[in-house]
C-alpha cells in the first residue's frame, strides 16, 4: 500500500494532505478492489485516525469484516439502487452509498430526533 500512497504524500503546492483523495482515485480505477474511505465511513466505523496508509489498512479490515457478515444485504441494496446509475455500481460502491446515507442522516440530527421519540 505504501507504493500506492507514494504519489499522494508528495508536497504539491505546499500541501501534503492528498491522502484523503488516494482511495477515491483508486476506487475509480478498480471499484471492486478499493472501497472508498471518507468521513462518513470513518464515522460509521468510529475510525478517527489521521489520514495514513495504516488508517486505510485499518478501514479495509473493518470494512471487510462488516460486509462479509452481511452478504445477504447486497440483493436488497441492489433493488433499492436499481436504475440510479446508467451502469450498475460495484458492491463496494453500494456499501459506500449506504454509509454515506447513514452518515448524512447522523449529521443532520434526524437520527437523534427519531431515537428520542
Amino acid at each position: 500500500m505504501k507504493i500506492l500512497y507514494a504519489p499522494f504524500v508528495k508536497h504539491i503546492h505546499g500541501k501534503s494532505n492528498w491522502l484523503v483523495w488516494a482511495n477515491k482515485f483508486w476506487h475509480h480505477l478498480k471499484p471492486d478492489a478499493f472501497p472508498i474511505e471518507d468521513r462518513f465511513v470513518d464515522g460509521f466505523f468510529k475510525i478517527s485516525d489521521s489520514p495514513s496508509v495504516e488508517k486505510y489498512m485499518k478501514f479495509l479490515e473493518t470494512f471487510r469484516s462488516f460486509i462479509l457478515a452481511r452478504r445477504e444485504w447486497v440483493q436488497a441494496m441492489r433493488r433499492v439502487d436499481a436504475d440510479v446509475d446508467s451502469i450498475p455500481c460495484s458492491e463496494n460502491k453500494l456499501w459506500d452509498k449506504m454509509f454515506y446515507g447513514l452518515g448524512d442522516e447522523a449529521n443532520s440530527g434526524r437520527c437523534a430526533a427519531k431515537s428520542g421519540q
